[in-house]
């Protein structure tokens, strides 16, 4: 295992310097329009999933958190003060 791990970092750093292949790495920028599209066909439909779904994103688009955060939200991490929704996040 350990040489194909070591192998196949190889050919990960080997493919990074080929012309045309992006070099950056990580998350990028969310756009609105890339949220409002998923947002409103979750809605749409009629399963029951589905509003589950819509309910997380909307959750992790006006949070602007990570979707950990938002899965480990419990009940007790949650208040309303003058009327609005606040969710406390702890560092682990």
């Amino acid at each position: 295992m350990f040489i194909y791990k070591k192998g196949s970092r190889r050919v990960a750093a080997k493919w990074k310097t080929l012309p045309g292949l992006r070099h950056a790495e990580g998350k990028r920028i969310l756009l609105f329009r890339g949220f409002r599209l998923p947002a409103q066909k979750l809605l749409e439909t009629d399963k029951k999933e589905c509003l589950t779904a819509h309910f997380f994103i909307l959750l992790d688009w006006n949070l602007i958190a990570r979707a950990e955060n938002c899965l480990m939200t419990n009940i007790t991490y949650i208040s309303v003060i003058q009327k609005s929704l606040c969710f406390e996040f702890g560092k682990k």
